[in-house]
């Protein structure tokens, strides 16, 4: 597995972890917590979501995730 590859799942760790303390949150926190962009930081939350381990809550600006 490459560095790439590690990197993605240690920071997809981070985001489950995140959300499991923090509830429900919105894309710039989650991002500014483990420190990615907001476009990298939605890719990563949107693979969870179709892992089902994070849920969406509400559309457009007020888009939360929650942990599963």
């Amino acid at each position: 597995m490459n560095s790439q590859a590690n990197k993605t799942i240690i920071n997809k760790q981070k985001i489950v972890e995140y959300l499991k303390n923090k509830g429900e949150c919105k894309v710039a926190d989650i991002g500014e917590y483990i420190g990615l962009s907001s476009a990298r930081t939605r890719v990563l939350l949107f693979e969870l979501v179709d892992d089902g381990k994070v849920k969406i809550v509400g559309n457009g600006r007020s888009r939360r995730y929650l942990h599963v």
